[in-house]
């Protein structure tokens, strides 16, 4: 997040950005499987590493005839270390 460089899931509904804190963060140099689930009927977030969640049913926003637009990656601002991303096989289920 722009405050304190933790992970998350971020919201962002009716203009407003809600910042979801992820408990965990994925494994360094192997891949890893992250999976994304959205309830935009029910309201809720779960984001999982390899199974385990770093999110788990977090509250979102529901909008009648709302989607979701998921954009997966790393923003980093100012000086950090050194780091690669790379992502492979996104697939989206609905």
């Amino acid at each position: 997040d722009g405050a304190g460089n933790i992970a998350t899931l971020e919201e962002t509904a009716m203009g407003v950005t809600t910042e979801h804190a992820l408990t965990k963060l994925p494994p360094i140099a192997v891949w890893t499987r992250v999976a994304i689930d959205l309830d935009l009927m029910g309201g809720k977030a779960t984001v999982a590493f390899d199974g385990q969640k770093a999110l788990d049913a977090a509250p979102i926003k529901v909008i009648a005839g709302s989607e979701a637009t998921v954009r997966l990656g790393a923003i980093v601002d100012g000086p950090s270390d050194a780091f690669e991303a790379h992502f492979d096989d996104v697939i989206v289920d609905f």
